[in-house]
């Protein structure tokens, strides 16, 4: 494997001295908690915008909210964002809905695969459980349609593409803590700008929210195959098929007047298919135990 500097490969023989020791427990204790920490930053918005609106005064200027979303009215206000939901129904999309199948198959077969390879670790299986609760947390937003069940779509989304990122630069790269802490703060703080773009930006339909995540495969994409990982091309692969999920996801409005049902249901199907090849890019080159 090729040198990574001192990101990859620290001198930690000043740690055993006794006045950095706990210091070095500090840091690994935070680093360990990181999803709860990043869920924990991910709810904030969500319980202020409620907070607010339970006040009567509608969401906060301060609140981080995609820009496709207007403020909501409360906690149950309705959104109405895609093609197929012509009403408030339970089952107005119902394609919107069932697609998010693909999702719970990926993190399925993601699962069985870990388990195939030997590769039983909690990080893998947060994983593979993430990619079926960004289902979950998808179907209840087409059913409900509701502002609180949009914070059930987005957060498992933002805490999959997090989750995967930091895997990937520990387990597969190699970095150290610190640095994989910093990859992926840096993700994050780009998500959220990423989030406040228009929808109408470009006429996008507010798919420019997933360009860090596209830029993001992409340029893992092409370290996998130049560094010649087990199955090299896989995630690269991963974002073609993201780029045909952001077609779908931006002309599901555009088709809307000739195919009333839309096209958003593909935008979950493709994506189910990247969120395999992400799982499985990561179990095939899981560093194998002494």
């Amino acid at each position: 494997m090729a040198q990574l500097g001192s990101w990859a490969k620290p001198q930690t023989a000043w740690l055993n001295q006794p006045r950095w020791r706990w210091a070095w427990r500090l840091a690994g204790g935070a680093v360990q908690r990181l999803p709860v920490v990043l869920l924990a930053v991910l709810l904030l918005p969500a319980v202020q915008s409620v907070c607010v609106a339970g006040e009567g005064q509608g969401a906060s200027q301060a609140t981080i909210l995609p820009a496709q979303v207007a403020a909501p009215r409360g906690w149950n206000a309705a959104l109405d964002l895609y093609c197929e939901r012509t009403s408030p129904a339970f089952w107005a999309e119902p394609l919107n809905a069932w697609s998010n199948l693909a999702f719970v198959l990926a993190g399925i077969l993601g699962w069985r695969l870990a388990e195939r390879r030997g590769c039983r670790a909690g990080e893998m299986c947060t994983l593979a459980a993430l990619a079926v609760i960004v289902g979950v947390g998808s179907f209840l937003f087409h059913t409900f349609a509701t502002y609180w069940a949009m914070w059930f779509d987005l957060i498992p989304i933002f805490l999959y593409q997090l989750w995967f990122l930091w895997l990937y630069s520990r387990r597969v790269i190699g970095l150290r803590g610190d640095a994989s802490l910093a990859i992926v703060a840096g993700f994050f703080l780009v998500m959220m700008l990423a989030m406040q773009i228009p929808a109408n930006f470009l006429h996008l339909n507010g798919s420019a929210t997933y360009a860090p995540a596209l830029a993001m495969i992409i340029a893992l994409g092409v370290y996998h195959a130049l560094s010649i990982r087990r199955e090299p091309w896989l995630l690269l692969a991963a974002g073609g098929v993201f780029l045909i999920a952001l077609s779908f996801r931006t002309l599901d409005n555009v088709l809307c007047p000739v195919f009333p049902r839309g096209t958003h249901f593909l935008w979950h199907t493709f994506n189910g298919g990247l969120l395999y090849l992400t799982l499985r890019a990561l179990i095939v080159n899981w560093p194998e135990r002494p």
